[in-house]
């Protein structure tokens, strides 16, 4: 098992040395000293995934969970729901997006949202396995992308202006955009992390406009300005299959092929 904790505090070196024994790997990312969203320790939120996979080398791991500090992964359903899939295709996993429609006052700001632009699985057999039965029709992503989202789209909820507004990095916590629950916890592919280096999501984050509405929102905006977007990975096909649940107590691990992170 392994683990990355990324903290705003100093790690002392007697938890560095007891948690190695377990395979914890401890990392310090300061607060924002000028805050850009809503919690100052956002920015770490939305980095953490990408120290993790600079400590532990993106090699090393076929999928990294990640999750806030009350996020429960069960891994043996992980283990289940991931097995069909290709570790090497740059793979962001969820299910639980929030989707921003200001235009429509009955869909304006909740999870998971049936409107929200998503993909399915490469060898997805079933389209109409997207649990939510979303108006929008989620076509397969090998990989999922941004331009596929947009050509995809019938026009009305994620019309091509808004797309053009997304990519140019106009639109930004505000009208039609959606990003990834970070409670409900994401799983990303070891493909995708190769693709994106440290630096490079680092600098986009340092470059995002205006306030964020949180470190997900943060993490999702930079996701999709690098030219990756979320897949589903369906209700239906894996029958019902609890991955990741909501805890005071707030956990995660990581079993062989895994990597789990948190941001505290």
């Amino acid at each position: 098992m392994r683990a990355f904790f990324a903290s705003d505090l100093p790690v002392g070196e007697a938890l560095r040395t007891e948690g190695a024994a377990y395979g914890e790997v401890y990392s310090v990312f300061p607060d924002d000293v000028k805050q850009r969203s809503k919690w100052p320790g956002d920015t770490r939120a939305a980095i953490t995934p990408f120290l993790a996979a600079k400590a532990l080398g993106a090699d090393s791991f076929k999928w990294l969970l990640s999750g806030d500090d009350d996020t429960v992964f069960f891994t043996d359903n992980v283990i289940k729901l991931l097995a069909p899939l290709d570790h090497n295709l740059p793979y962001i996993l969820s299910d639980a997006l929030w989707f921003y429609n200001h235009s429509s006052p009955d869909f304006v700001h909740f999870h998971p949202h049936p409107m929200a632009p998503r993909c399915l699985p490469c060898d997805h057999d079933d389209p109409t396995a997207d649990g939510s039965k979303a108006p929008f029709a989620a076509p397969r992503g090998c990989p999922c992308t941004p331009a596929l989202l947009c050509e995809s789209d019938d026009g009305h909820r994620f019309n091509k202006t808004t797309c053009e507004l997304l990519s140019n990095g106009k639109l930004y916590g505000v009208g039609r955009f959606f990003n990834i629950h970070g409670g409900s916890g994401v799983i990303l592919s070891s493909g995708l992390m190769r693709q994106i280096p440290y630096k490079t999501f680092r600098q986009c984050l340092k470059k995002l406009p205006g306030r964020a509405l949180g470190g997900d929102a943060m993490f999702s905006r930079c996701l999709w300005q690098l030219g990756f977007a979320t897949t589903d990975p369906g209700l239906f096909s894996h029958g019902s299959l609890m991955v990741t649940q909501r805890s005071v107590s707030g956990c995660t691990a990581a079993t062989e092929n895994l990597a789990s992170t948190m941001g505290s």
